[in-house]
């Protein structure tokens, strides 16, 4: 993969979520860093329980903890190049990519070579356009 494509743009915010909980457990190894879908697409691209998992070795209320872990991702430019919003609600932190995290990966996704079936991916979907 190309610099600053979608898969190194996620890795650079596991990276600074990682960062941040390493920052809140005095040095200690935190948990590895998820991200998945959330539920509610009004919550952004991805979501991490990070904040979840680490309250009990933290001692802290998960809300405080996803804060914190906000305002440390916030402060990353690396991230912020990336990531348009950053939020903690109930725990949880939402990431939701900028614009350009999108268009790069539409670009690799069309610019993948083609299947023999033709077919960029085995889970391709036809996009039909209007004549």
């Amino acid at each position: 993969m190309s610099a600053g494509a979608p898969d190194d743009a996620l890795a650079r915010v596991c990276a600074a979520l990682d960062a941040a909980a390493r920052d809140i457990l005095g040095g200690e190894a935190p948990p590895p860093v998820a991200l998945e879908a959330p539920r509610n697409p009004e919550h952004g691209d991805f979501s991490s329980n990070l904040a979840l998992v680490l309250a009990k070795r933290a001692r802290r209320a998960p809300q405080q903890l996803a804060t914190e872990i906000v305002a440390k991702v916030g402060a990353d430019a690396g991230v912020r190049a990336i990531v348009s919003e950053v939020s903690a609600v109930g725990g949880f932190i939402n990431i939701r990519m900028s614009p350009v995290y999108w268009q790069r990966a539409v670009h690799e996704i069309l610019a993948a070579p083609r299947r023999e079936s033709g077919s960029r991916s085995s889970s391709a979907v036809p996009i039909r356009r209007d004549r």
